[in-house]
């Protein structure tokens, strides 16, 4: 399945529904650090583009 860009996919993880964390995925296939203006790695903090250029490419957000 090819995800449609800006599409938004939440994933739990965790021991038990009580100590869960969300972890929230924005996909944005082909899109690079110029296009959308965000850092190709997350030594700034904040939200960053993983895979940039790549049909894979999402946008990482951090303690979500």
């Amino acid at each position: 399945m090819k995800p449609e860009f800006g599409s938004v996919f939440y994933t739990f993880s965790g021991a038990d529904q009580a100590t869960a964390r969300m972890h929230i995925t924005i996909a944005v296939p082909g899109a690079t650090s110029q296009s959308l203006g965000l850092p190709d790695n997350p030594k700034m903090g904040g939200a960053w583009l993983m895979n940039a250029g790549t049909s894979t490419a999402h946008i990482m957000t951090p303690g979500s």
